[in-house]
């Protein structure tokens, strides 16, 4: 407290420290030294270095942001406590840590460990480790732990790589790819049901590809294909099936024509007339259409019923051209006489002009 030349005066003062004398006697001189106040930490003698405050480390009850026993008391794992900063501005900055194989840290307060059983540093006998890799030729697993908490362990699982389905508790899981429904670059991505087809997978391992298959559907035939769309064939005319012709052109007495047994092609057939007859339109009647009445029959292009007439001068002539109407033809005059089914009865006037044989 003395001011002399050999005396501490402001030295520690200035600093914001403590000056102590032990020996006050007049024989003993600059024995003094600079001390930190309380939490602060004790400085060298003869020195007013600045003090440093571990709030770790500091047990001084004056010490109001020091850790204490936080980062022991009342944690499932006694946590180690650091103090980065000790300079005695640097305070609530001291962080619990978590031992390990457990992670975590917290600031100012005990930290929630957590232990992932699938991380790559974990050494318990609860540990994932490489189970989830299988084994090789077959694809690696994805480890997860849906509990991290330290206090949860033997919760991982073992999850099926995409386009795989499936997992399993710690264990490696049996993956199922079905390629008629997951999509990737082997799969079936729709190409059967494209044409019309059923898509099946003989093997859902999915480590054994390219095995699905197209199936026609039940109204056509065709064997399956294996990762193509089968050749399926339906035949309208003949097959029964739900756009069939069935007996529709044969109870009109006519035939029944198919242009295309592609199964994706339905619903084409046609009903034709049977020759000689001809078709009224000059075309198939088309499905829908059909009926006896499209067809007609010239009676006169038909065997030897022109050569009768024109043997006897005369012209054929079939007035009624209906399938159902049979032996009307008729032969004809010249001067309009005509008879059915026969040459007819002509009339001669030979005062006409040019005398015409029949008439």
């Amino acid at each position: 407290t003395a001011a002399c030349p050999t005396c501490a005066n402001d030295t520690c003062t200035s600093k914001t420290l403590g000056c102590i004398d032990n020996y006050a006697s007049s024989l003993s001189l600059e024995d003094w030294y600079c001390t930190c106040v309380p939490p602060l930490t004790h400085t060298p003698h003869g020195s007013a270095q600045a003090c440093e405050l571990n709030e770790c480390t500091n047990a001084d009850p004056l010490c109001a942001t020091c850790a204490g026993t936080a980062c022991t008391d009342n944690t499932t794992f006694e946590q180690g406590c650091d103090d980065a900063d000790t300079s005695p501005d640097a305070v609530n900055d001291w962080v619990c840590v978590c031992p390990a194989p457990y992670n975590g840290t917290a600031v100012g307060a005990a930290a929630l460990c957590t232990f992932d059983e699938c991380s790559t540093t974990c050494l318990g006998p609860l540990c994932a480790k490489d189970t989830c890799k299988g084994v090789p030729g077959r694809p690696e697993q994805t480890c997860w732990d849906p509990d991290v908490s330290a206090a949860s362990l033997g919760d991982w699982w073992c999850n099926c790589s995409a386009p795989g389905v499936g997992a399993k508790p710690m264990a490696y899981a049996e993956c199922v790819l079905d390629e008629c429904t997951a999509a990737c670059p082997s799969c079936e991505n729709d190409a059967c049901a494209a044409a019309g087809q059923t898509c099946f997978d003989t093997d859902t391992l999915p480590w054994w590809l390219g095995t699905w298959t197209c199936s026609c559907p039940p109204d056509a035939a065709g064997a399956p294909a294996t990762a193509a769309p089968a050749v399926c064939l339906i035949k309208e005319c003949e097959d029964n099936c739900t756009t069939c012709a069935f007996d529709t052109c044969t109870d009109a007495n006519q035939t029944c024509r198919d242009p295309d047994d592609d199964a994706r092609s339905t619903g084409d057939w046609e009903c034709a007339c049977v020759a000689p007859q001809t078709s009224v339109r000059g075309v198939a009647a088309p499905r829908g259409e059909v009926d006896a009445e499209l067809c007609e029959l010239d009676e006169c292009a038909v065997g030897a019923h022109d050569a009768v007439c024109t043997s006897a001068g005369q012209v054929c002539e079939d007035r009624n051209r209906s399938v159902a109407s049979s032996g009307d033809w008729e032969c004809v005059c010249g001067g309009g006489q005509r008879a059915t089914g026969a040459a007819a009865v002509c009339e001669v006037d030979e005062c006409d002009e040019g005398m015409p044989t029949n008439r």
